[in-house]
C-alpha cells in the first residue's frame, strides 16, 4: 500500500496515484496523500477525532465522498490529520464507511504548512479495483 505524487498533470492542481490491498487500506492512503498535500504529517499529534460516516452506491463514490468530508472537515474545524481508520461495509449494491480522522488545531507555528486543499476534483478520477488489489487516481483542487 502506497501513495506517490504525480507531477505534469495539472498546472494548479496537484494529483497521486494510490494502491493498496483492500478497499479500506486505499481509502487511507487517499487520506494520508491527501493532508500530506497540505501538511508535513508527523508534524500532526492525534489530539482530536473526528468520526465520519458514509454511504454511496459505488467504491469510487465512497472514497470521493471520505476525501471530500476529510476536507471539509478541515475547512469547517480548522484541523489537520495523520492518522485515519476506516471499516467499510457491502449492504447489497451500496457501500457504507465507518471511518476515524485523528489530528489536531491548525498552528502555523508549529505545522510545516504545504498548500491548502481545496477540493477533490472528478477530473481523471477513478477508483479500481485490480486482481492485485485496489487503486485510485486523484486531482486536488489547491
Amino acid at each position: 500500500m502506497a501513495y506517490r505524487f504525480v507531477e505534469d498533470v495539472s498546472l494548479a492542481d496537484v494529483a497521486f496515484e494510490a494502491s493498496a490491498p483492500s478497499l479500506e487500506e486505499l481509502l487511507v492512503e487517499g487520506a494520508k496523500a491527501t493532508f500530506e498535500t497540505m501538511v508535513r504529517l508527523d508534524g500532526v499529534e492525534p489530539k482530536v477525532v473526528k468520526k465520519v460516516r458514509i454511504t454511496a452506491a459505488s467504491a469510487e463514490q465512497l472514497f470521493f465522498r471520505w476525501i471530500g468530508e476529510l476536507v471539509f472537515l478541515k475547512d469547517a474545524d480548522e484541523l489537520v490529520f495523520s492518522r485515519f481508520a476506516v471499516k467499510v461495509t457491502r449492504k447489497g449494491k451500496r457501500f457504507a464507511l465507518e471511518g476515524q480522522a485523528a489530528g489536531e488545531k491548525i498552528d502555523p507555528a508549529k505545522h510545516v504548512l504545504n498548500v491548502d486543499v481545496k477540493a477533490i476534483t472528478y477530473h481523471h478520477f477513478s477508483v479500481l479495483e485490480t486482481p492485485q488489489g485496489w487503486k485510485a487516481f486523484v486531482i486536488l483542487d489547491i
